[in-house]
């Protein structure tokens, strides 16, 4: 693709002959997608012809040499400014947090950064452009532009659970083969016409690849809103144009389920960021009366595997991904990646090539020679009766075997936290007792639902301060 000019405005954008794609590029859009709907404002339909449009428009307004920051929440700006910075042949930088300190922490990294918001933010002023595009400039002409293979297309971040969030960059071909793999898994040729609402922002992995790319890349539209109460999802998927969707979180899906309100039946629900118990998935089967598919996936990697939670623990890799183990660890490779990629969780590979998870690294907690997992604690501690929500976590500094130390924090109706700590004291070792453990009015959640580490490790060291 010709380098864009001073204004930053692509000097030639190239149209897609369905008859003959230069292997070198693929399209932005599927081959023979036509003018079908590509987002959905309430009722009003956005098509696909109207996103490069205003793709273009935007990028007459932009300095050529600024690192553009897609904050926007609403999918079809987000979508205009993902396909902005793919004409322009510079990759969107995708912020895993959207508080002040991630923000001010990608400003760092990425020099010239400018943050392209259809909400307020915490940004500086200086580098923060608001938009908000209509669709409604779109021209006759049905522009299929081509993009390079191995152009970076999107800078995601690792969690940052653990620690610093690192910056992972994905090329075109690589986003578009994760797309491939979940149009494959789902079965999403057989769905021509299908609607999206999810609960997942654009800028997550999973969310990027469920709600963005498909989009792009399968018959398939998605609905601008990220509704979170469990009346505003209802509220979408009951005047969403059917056949419809829901991609979410497990986070979410128990909210929504504990709620009892109204649904329509679906074509498939899509989990993942953490997982999926298989009480959970096999009541929101009959709760939207369909089948409820799990994605296993990474920052790191993009989707990794799919399974129908309610049938099976084994998952099946995407088509282009070889897992295998090595010195210990968990890697994947495909032709579109630049090195094989170690996965932050154990597996184990059957020979049929597919393959069942272990616990993760960071997950695994060793004291006074005893080993469990957190994820086991933290099971034990929610299945108390009385506990809403409750988490369990390794105070910082205290990774050691000798001097590993644990706190956990629970949300709480009916019962007070001196129950709870005798009924979680007579169910787990001692050594892996949390001290402290703490009643919270809510836990703080991202926008998948993970837990954010750093107001509960604060709120840590102000309890270790009062005593």
């Amino acid at each position: 693709m010709p380098a864009p000019d001073s204004s930053g405005r692509p000097n030639d954008v190239q149209v897609a002959d369905p008859r003959r794609t230069p292997r070198s590029r693929i399209a932005l859009f599927r081959p023979g997608c036509g003018d079908e709907p590509l987002v959905w404002r309430g009722d009003t339909a956005l098509p696909k012809r109207a996103l490069v449009q205003d793709a273009l428009a935007f990028l007459r307004t932009i300095p050529a040499s600024a690192q553009i920051v897609n904050c926007c929440q609403d999918r079809y700006n987000f979508l205009v400014v993902f396909a902005a910075c793919l004409l322009r042949g510079t990759p969107a930088i995708l912020p895993h947090d959207g508080r002040q300190s991630a923000l001010l922490e990608i400003a760092e990294q990425f020099q010239g950064s400018l943050f392209v918001t259809d909400h307020p933010i915490d940004a500086p002023r200086s580098v923060l452009r608001q938009v908000a595009f209509s669709g409604a400039d779109a021209a006759r002409a049905r522009q299929n532009p081509e993009i390079p293979r191995d152009q970076p297309a999107a800078v995601l971040f690792t969690s940052g659970s653990t620690g610093r969030a690192l910056p992972v960059t994905r090329s075109w071909q690589w986003l578009v083969e994760g797309a491939n793999d979940y149009i494959a898994g789902l079965g999403l040729e057989r769905l021509d016409g299908l609607t999206i609402v999810s609960t997942v922002p654009p800028q997550h992995s999973f969310g990027l690849e469920a709600t963005a790319m498909l989009p792009l890349r399968a018959p398939v539209s998605v609905r601008a809103s990220r509704p979170f109460f469990p009346k505003d999802v209802s509220d979408a998927l009951m005047s969403a144009r059917k056949p419809v969707a829901l991609v979410t979180t497990p986070f979410h899906l128990e909210l929504i389920l504990r709620s009892n309100s109204p649904f329509p039946a679906l074509a498939f629900v899509l989990s993942a960021t953490s997982p999926l118990s298989r009480a959970l998935a096999a009541q929101a089967e009959a709760a939207f009366r369909t089948r409820v598919f799990e994605v296993y996936g990474c920052s790191e990697v993009g989707l990794v595997g799919t399974r129908r939670t309610t049938l099976t623990d084994t998952w099946t890799p995407g088509a282009g991904l070889t897992l295998r183990e090595a010195k210990g660890h968990a890697v994947v490779t495909a032709a579109h990646f630049p090195a094989p990629i170690p996965l932050p969780d154990a597996i184990s590979l059957a020979p049929d090539g597919t393959f069942r998870l272990g616990a993760r690294s960071n997950d695994i907690v060793k004291i006074a020679g005893h080993r469990t997992s957190l994820a086991g604690l933290i099971a034990t501690l929610k299945a108390i009766p009385g506990v809403v929500d409750g988490t369990i976590v390794s105070r910082p500094g205290e990774t050691a075997a000798s001097r590993t130390r644990l706190a956990g924090f629970v949300v709480l109706s009916g019962r007070g936290i001196a129950d709870v700590r005798r009924e979680l004291r007579a169910s787990i070792a001692g050594p892996f007792m949390p001290r402290p453990l703490l009643e919270v009015a809510e836990l703080p959640r991202g926008a998948t639902g993970k837990i954010v580490l750093e107001p509960l490790l604060a709120l840590i060291g102000r309890k270790v301060s009062a005593s």
